[in-house]
């Protein structure tokens, strides 16, 4: 996998879709159809440079232990979002989220373009829904597979907006590597992963915690399991020392193509400026 390429900015997006308005003193200040939203960023480094900040409909505040609170100046009626496959459904959180990552956007619009129809792919760490979607709305078989009920639960909810329900996909409320140490017990096999792994979580009970540096390379070993001949990779990461390189060599012994695009992932602000939003690795075999 020798082929490195940054991942396309996000200028050429309608301003009613996404925009990075501005960013800067550890913020962003981001526009979701409409809806002005600031809220912090630890990677958000030097000054912010417009005054719009103050017309923000929504800014969020962190607390305690990574979670926070929202103040809203406008109510949000059906807040969504236009994506390459349909729509997704916004919503605010504890933890300053909004249902979707941005910096995903350009990856969907790449899975709408494969001839994906007769694979059977799996996607980790699957949130709300995107990547399951885009590969689905390509003619993928897709398995959905994240810890969180009531985002297996929006990502459904996405499926149905998007009229995309009707497509091959299984919804799983369980651990990522749970779950691949099952699918190997129980000889099933993929022909490709999506993988978003965050650097720390809960699993489905509560007890179980996910820490990526130590339980990641036993679900990659897992992964090497079930997925004999990797036709499709697409794996993201926003972890400290994720660089492109070091991701690559996670994922080395795939059989799969020789070549890959790696880099890191941007968002582009209004006037030029990129903001850094980790990095991905990525192929596609016909």
């Amino acid at each position: 996998m020798t082929n490195s390429t940054q991942l396309p900015c996000l200028p050429e997006l309608p301003e009613s879709v996404y925009q990075l308005v501005d960013y800067g003193n550890g913020r962003k200040l981001e526009e979701f159809s409409g809806i002005l939203v600031d809220r912090p960023s630890p990677v958000a480094v030097g000054t912010a440079v417009t005054e719009l900040w103050q017309r923000a409909d929504g800014r969020f505040d962190l607390q305690e232990n990574h979670c926070g609170s929202w103040v809203w100046e406008r109510e949000l009626d059906d807040w969504q979002l236009p994506t390459p496959f349909g729509k997704m459904g916004l919503f605010p959180t504890s933890f300053g989220h909004v249902g979707v990552f941005a910096e995903q956007l350009p990856h969907w619009e790449w899975l709408t373009t494969l001839p994906l129809t007769g694979l059977k792919l799996l996607n980790l760490f699957a949130y709300t829904g995107g990547s399951s979607l885009a590969a689905a709305k390509a003619g993928a078989t897709v398995t959905h597979v994240d810890s969180a009920k009531n985002m297996v639960r929006r990502a459904s909810h996405n499926a149905q907006i998007s009229q995309l329900d009707d497509r091959p996909i299984r919804w799983i409320v369980e651990d990522a590597l749970k779950f691949v140490k099952r699918e190997s017990r129980r000889g099933n096999q993929y022909d490709g992963v999506i993988l978003d792994p965050p650097t720390y979580g809960h699993g489905v009970s509560g007890k179980s915690i996910w820490k990526i540096e130590d339980q990641l390379p036993e679900l990659i070993d897992g992964l090497r399991q079930i997925i004999p001949v990797c036709r499709l990779m697409l794996y993201t990461c926003h972890s400290k020392g994720f660089t492109p390189s070091f991701m690559k060599q996670n994922i080395k012994g795939f059989r799969g193509p020789g070549k890959a695009q790696s880099g890191p992932m941007f968002l582009q602000a209004q006037d030029g400026r990129e903001l850094a939003n980790g990095n991905f690795v990525r192929w596609f075999q016909t």
